[in-house]
């Protein structure tokens, strides 16, 4: 029996610590506009307070030096935020690609899970020639393992349908059919029950 797939616990710490550095992120950046909204206003009242500057008033040298720090301070605070947006990306890139790497191992987990508890979950050697290796999906009533045709030889799937002992003789029936059809269609092996056949 194979060990359980457990989800590494690096990951999981790694998921807590993106989520706060970009909670953190997403707060700074936020008093960085704030204030830059802030710098903005103060420089428009500055601005109409010095239109309405009465005739013959002047203070160039003390407005010049201002205006400079007030730049310098406005461009401090835009290159702040543009660096926080870099860093909120990058954060929200490392999240998504973790995201895919939990959802592909979550699919794993669940197949491992489902091919312990298939009762060919033993990967018997099926009429002689197709011997079972993984399984590669489930659903509703059958399964599809990955084979090895061993007189071919050549890697083939073999699609095994089961019929539940609770049905009717009719939907027993009806069912083989059914896979009966899908075989001519697909031009697969068909079986039901415990004899299942190998795809060409």
């Amino acid at each position: 029996m194979r060990a359980a797939f457990v989800f590494p616990s690096s990951f999981t710490q790694r998921f807590r610590e993106l989520r706060s550095l970009l909670a953190e992120t997403a707060e700074a950046r936020e008093r960085v506009e704030a204030e830059r909204r802030t710098f903005r206003r103060g420089r428009g009242d500055r601005s109409r307070g010095k239109e309405m500057q009465p005739p013959g008033v002047s203070s160039e040298g003390e407005e010049d030096s201002g205006d400079f720090e007030q730049l310098a301070r406005q461009e401090l605070l835009r290159s702040r935020s543009n660096s926080l947006r870099r860093r909120q990306a990058e954060y929200s890139e490392e999240l998504a690609r973790l995201e895919v790497m939990k959802e592909t191992h979550i699919r794993e987990a669940r197949r491992l899970r489902e091919e312990e508890n298939s009762r060919y979950g033993e990967r018997p050697l099926l009429q002689g020639r197709y011997q079972v290796v993984e399984l590669l999906g489930k659903g509703g009533f059958s399964e599809v393992w990955r084979a090895v045709d061993v007189a071919a030889p050549a890697e083939v799937a073999i699609k095994i349908h089961q019929l539940s002992s609770a049905w009717s003789d009719e939907r027993k029936s009806n069912y083989i059919k059914h896979a009966i059809r899908e075989n001519d269609i697909q031009k697969v092996g068909v079986a039901t029950g415990t004899q299942p056949a190998a795809t060409a």
